[in-house]
């Protein structure tokens, strides 16, 4: 998220600064109103975790549209928002054996 905040939104930066509010949250002001899916746009960033050997893809998105009505930062900023929590889903899944050792 970091790394696209500073990438790309340079512009919601000055207007959340002119708000008085952090850009992650102007982000998800405009990212609220995207639907479930991103419109078919996937990030490629992380991986679920594997414990032993963890790989990751290039980061990409793939799937963007030539419409800026739907490939747009707040389409990609939810995008990230989702894969986050899918690949977040993922490693907890993976760590419940883990949980009864604590």
């Amino acid at each position: 998220m970091r790394w696209f905040r500073d990438a790309f939104c340079e512009l919601e930066k000055c207007e959340a600064q002119d708000r008085g509010i952090d850009t992650y949250a102007l982000l998800e002001e405009k990212a609220k109103d995207v639907p479930v899916g991103s419109h078919g746009i996937l990030p490629i960033f992380s991986d679920s975790m594997n414990y032993g050997k963890w790989y990751h893809a290039s980061p990409s998105f793939v799937n963007l549209s030539l419409d800026a009505n739907i490939c747009n930062k707040a389409s990609m900023f939810r995008s990230l928002e989702e894969n986050a929590c899918i690949v977040s889903m993922i490693n907890l899944e993976k760590s419940k054996p883990l949980r009864h050792w604590r």
